[in-house]
């Protein structure tokens, strides 16, 4: 087939992990994201039981970016190999207990229950049917970490039906995903500039002061004053800022400062002597529009970290 298309890349796409995977289902569909985005996905699920409990979980690979790249010359059998490894590697999970039956076991999975922001307005239809929590403009929901990949880690969304079926309210949620998620995913407190700088060679040892559950990274004389704050895996990071000591810790060294929530993975850090609410706005705003994927934006406004009162807040 001739690929001019999408569609026609879909097709193609499917036609051949049908013949590669004959015992397997394959399926297209249109899988909601964070922000409302609804990008098209094909998953292959391995064969599995009648029942429920043994099904397996399978991943969704989403086709839009492999179609981009296709038409910036990408070959596509160099694009099907990729999806062969991706998916045969969640085919491995399977065979190491990644099963539907382990997620509908509470006790089983209660320990890799971690939380995560998202926009709360963005999210509205999808915050309609999972627990969550509102913290000002964002919204804490919670997730399932599953088994790491070569593109971090498969999770799975906990729902008003996946909780109820484990009959555990939100609050439980909550206290069991905020023991979990610094302990899963250590905070990270980096200077900007060694994030924007790629091809920076600089030694960071023996700069990382131990706060509790997460490293505070001093950054040099001379540097931006601005950090960046995420996780060991840079995956949701920006959820950082909700474990404990952490964004006080920082004020020990910036004193008060704005929090820049640049997208769902990071946020910025900047002393409030660098300017006012209404800078740091337009700041993140610019961030949004030309740095961050539409599906990975956190926020368009800034939040203030009051050392004196060892408070976060709403800025604007």
């Amino acid at each position: 087939m001739e690929i001019k298309t999408f569609d026609d890349f879909i097709a193609s796409v499917i036609d051949v992990l049908k013949e590669e995977f004959q015992d397997c289902g394959v399926e297209t569909a249109r899988v909601m994201k964070n922000n409302g985005i609804r990008p098209c996905s094909v998953t292959v699920k391995p064969p599995g039981g009648t029942g429920i409990k043994d099904m397996h979980v399978a991943p969704n690979v989403y086709m839009e970016t492999y179609f981009a790249d296709f038409q910036k010359g990408r070959p596509f059998e160099n694009i099907i190999n990729e999806l062969k490894s991706i998916y045969r590697q969640g085919m491995d999970n399977t065979e190491v207990g990644i099963q539907a039956g382990m997620v509908l076991d509470f006790d089983r999975i209660k320990d890799s229950i971690c939380y995560m922001l998202v926009n709360k307005v963005l999210n509205a239809e999808f915050l309609s049917t999972v627990p969550h929590r509102d913290l000002y403009s964002l919204a804490v929901i919670y997730y399932i970490r599953l088994a790491p990949s070569d593109e971090g880690f498969a999770t799975v969304k906990i729902t008003d039906k996946l909780a109820g079926r484990w009959g555990v309210s939100e609050d439980e949620l909550y206290e069991t995903a905020r023991a979990n998620t610094p302990r899963l995913e250590r905070g990270c407190v980096i200077p900007l500039l060694e994030i924007m700088d790629d091809n920076s060679q600089r030694d960071t040892s023996g700069r990382c002061s131990r706060y509790d559950s997460f490293d505070l990274t001093d950054a040099r004389e001379g540097d931006l004053p601005m950090l960046v704050a995420t996780n060991a895996s840079k995956t949701y990071g920006a959820a950082v800022i909700m474990y404990d000591r952490l964004l006080e810790a920082v004020s020990e060294r910036l004193g008060s400062f704005y929090v820049l929530p640049s997208s769902i993975h990071e946020c910025i850090l900047a002393p409030a002597s660098l300017g006012d609410a209404g800078a740091m706005t337009r700041m993140v705003k610019d961030i949004n529009a030309t740095g961050v994927k539409a599906e990975e934006i956190l926020y368009d406004g800034c939040f203030y970290y009051d050392a004196g009162k060892h408070k976060l807040q709403r800025a604007c």
